[in-house]
């Protein structure tokens, strides 16, 4: 048996949303022949690709990294740990999503017979929820919506009170609270 010395040895991996980017922080506590680390993204956890380095400092330190420009949806982050003799080690990989703020719009609330669903992106495919005070399911549908496309959602057959429209698509989620008159 032979013993494999790293040349650097991760404390933490952490990763952040700050502002509109995402915030990585790091540390060492060892640090032997390292020459440098650099910081690799995906979109899918498979397939990534650098996009910045740091130099080793050599000895155990902290370390921070800014993606400015992280990917919508999900971002995978994973160090390469390369050390001077271009030997690499990789981190394991860490996920943050980071999605815009999509604006739904649900009108008229309170409503009687109808309320109008706008969302502000194109969705491939949308299901809507309708939810009682007891959380039972009392109405769903599926649809596409392009941006800025209203879809009417008749309320025929529910009986006035407090309901919740949840709307899904991939992993965007978003809930609202309904009044029926």
């Amino acid at each position: 048996m032979f013993d494999v010395t790293l040349p650097i040895r991760l404390n933490y991996f952490t990763a952040e949303k700050f502002k509109q980017s995402v915030r990585l922080n790091w540390s060492s506590s060892f640090e032997i022949n390292s020459k440098e680390y650099v910081v690799e993204r995906s979109s899918n956890g498979m397939h990534f690709v650098a996009i910045g380095k740091l130099a080793a400092k050599g000895q155990p330190s902290k370390y921070e990294f800014i993606d400015e420009s992280p990917l919508p949806g999900n971002n995978y982050y994973r160090l390469k740990m390369l050390d001077l003799d271009e030997k690499y080690e990789h981190s394991k990989a860490i996920r943050i999503s980071f999605e815009k703020e999509i604006l739904m719009t649900l009108r008229p609330n309170p409503a009687q017979r109808f309320i109008k669903l706008t969302l502000e992106a194109q969705w491939q495919s949308i299901s809507i929820g309708l939810y009682d005070q007891q959380g039972r399911q009392v109405r769903a549908l599926e649809r596409q919506l392009g941006p800025n496309q209203t879809l009417d959602i008749s309320l025929d057959g529910l009986i006035p009170g407090v309901y919740l429209i949840k709307v899904r698509s991939g992993d965007f989620v978003r809930t609202e609270k309904l009044i029926i008159h």
